[in-house]
C-alpha cells in the first residue's frame, strides 16, 4: 500500500459513542461491507480478533468461472464477475494497490468422458463462451501430464485477499473504527434506543464472523454446512515458472519466485483448524496426476469454509431480533461473490433497498 499518503486520502472518522453499525468480523465479507457502509457516510465500528482458520486467512482467492465435474458456469456468473472486477479495481485505485488480476486457468481433462462433456456444453447456448477453447494434449510436456488435453475457462482471476484485508484493516484502524478483540455475545445488551455494546450505543450489529457463526446464539438455527479445507505452500524449481493457475481436481496457484500454493481438501468431520498428514497426502497425490516436476512442501494450513446447505450466501436481519443481522455463507467462492453481495447488504442496511429472496436469511425461517 502507498503508506500514510494513501491513508490521508480518507477523512479520519471521529466516532462518538453512537454508531450505526457494529460489524463483527473483518474477513473479506466484513471488510467489504464496512467499506461500503463507510463510503455511504455511515458510522461504523468493526471488531475483529483475527481468529485462526478463517476462510479469508487461508483461502487462495481464486476466481474460477467454470467448476465441478459437470463443467457448470458459476451461479449468476456474468453479474457477479462484473461486480467482482469493478469493486476490486475501484478499491485498488483508492488505496494505490492492485489486488485483483485476471489470470488464465488451465483445467486438464481427467478422461475422455469429461472432454466429450465439454464439447456438449460448449455447443449449448447461454454462458458457453466461458468454457473457452479446447487445447490438445502436449501443453508444456516437460512439466505437466495432459493426455486428454485441457481448456481455459474465460474470466478466471486471482484476488490477493491477504493484502486487501490487511490494507483495509489499516484504513479502519487509521479512521478509529477498528477494535482488535474477541466479541462476547453477552456484552450485546438491548436498550431503549437499540443496542449497547460496552460504551457504544449501536443501531445494528451485523455478524460477518465466518465459521464462528456456529457459536452465535442468534444464528445457530441457520443451516450452515461448514467444510474444513487444507492447503500447502510449495517451492518448485523450474527454468520457466507457470504463469497460469493449473487445475485438475486439485489446483496449483503461482505466487512468484518459484513459490506456489496448492489445494485443497474438503472435510466435514472433524471441523477444526488442525493440519493433517491425510490432507497433505491427498493434495500431493492430486498434484502428481498432472504435475511432472518435483516440489518441496514449505508450509501447510487448514481453514473452515462457511457454507450454507444451498451453497448461496445468507444476508439479512434476524426475524425476531431485528437489530441483529448477518452477512455470511460465501463458502469457497468468497472472492467471487463477496463484492456484489456486500454492496447489496450495505444498500439494504443504509438505504432500505430490498434483499433478493434467494439470499435473504428468511428463506430458512
Amino acid at each position: 500500500m502507498g503508506g500514510i499518503t494513501i491513508l490521508l486520502r480518507f477523512s479520519t472518522l471521529k466516532l462518538s459513542m453512537n454508531i450505526d453499525f457494529l460489524i463483527v468480523g473483518q474477513g473479506l465479507a466484513g471488510s467489504l461491507l464496512a467499506w461500503n457502509l463507510l463510503k455511504a457516510g455511515c458510522k461504523v465500528l468493526v471488531i475483529d480478533n483475527c481468529h485462526s482458520g478463517s476462510a479469508t486467512r487461508v483461502g487462495a482467492g481464486i476466481v474460477n468461472t467454470v467448476t465441478g465435474p459437470r463443467l457448470a458456469p458459476c451461479w449468476r456468473l456474468e453479474q457477479l464477475l462484473a461486480d467482482c472486477r469493478k469493486t476490486y479495481r475501484f478499491i485498488g485505485e483508492e488505496l494505490g494497490n492492485t489486488y485483483y488480476r485476471e489470470k488464465e486457468l488451465v483445467r486438464f481433462f481427467k478422461n475422455d468422458e469429461e472432454r466429450q462433456l465439454w464439447k456438449q456444453k460448449r455447443s449449448a447456448s447461454g454462458t458457453n463462451r466461458y468454457l473457452g477453447a479446447m487445447r490438445p494434449p502436449g501443453w508444456m510436456p516437460e512439466a505437466v501430464l495432459d493426455p486428454f488435453g485441457s481448456f481455459s475457462p474465460g474470466g478466471s482471476g486471482h484476488l490477493d485477499m491477504k493484502s486487501l484485508v490487511e490494507d483495509l484493516r489499516s484504513i479502519f484502524a487509521y479512521q478509529g473504527c477498528l477494535i482488535k478483540e474477541y466479541l462476547h455475545y453477552e456484552n450485546i445488551v438491548p436498550v431503549k434506543s437499540g443496542l449497547r455494546w460496552k460504551t457504544w450505543n449501536v443501531g445494528k450489529v451485523i455478524f460477518c464472523e465466518g465459521h464462528e457463526v456456529r457459536n452465535n446464539p442468534w444464528f445457530q438455527w441457520l443451516p450452515f454446512k461448514l467444510a474444513k479445507g487444507e492447503i500447502l505452500d510449495l517451492k518448485i524449481q523450474q527454468s520457466t515458472p507457470f504463469r497460469q493457475i493449473l487445475n485438475s481436481g486439485k489446483w496449483l496457484l503461482p505466487l512468484g519466485n518459484n513459490s506456489y500454493r496448492a489445494g485443497s481438501t474438503y472435510c466435514w468431520d472433524p471441523i477444526d483448524t488442525n493440519s493433517t498428514e491425510a490432507g497433505k497426502v491427498e493434495i500431493i497425490s492430486g498434484l502428481k496426476t498432472f504435475l511432472k516436476l518435483p516440489f518441496e512442501v514449505t508450509a501447510q494450513r487448514a481453514g473452515i469454509r462457511p457454507t450454507v446447505k444451498d451453497y448461496k450466501p445468507v444476508l439479512g436481519m434476524h426475524p425476531k431480533f431485528t437489530n441483529l443481522g448477518i452477512f455470511n455463507g460465501l463458502g469457497s467462492k468468497g472472492a467471487f461473490m463477496a463484492p456484489f453481495f456486500a454492496h447489496q447488504m450495505a444498500n439494504y442496511l443504509h438505504a432500505g433497498e430490498p434483499l433478493e429472496e434467494e439470499v435473504n436469511l428468511l428463506r430458512f425461517a
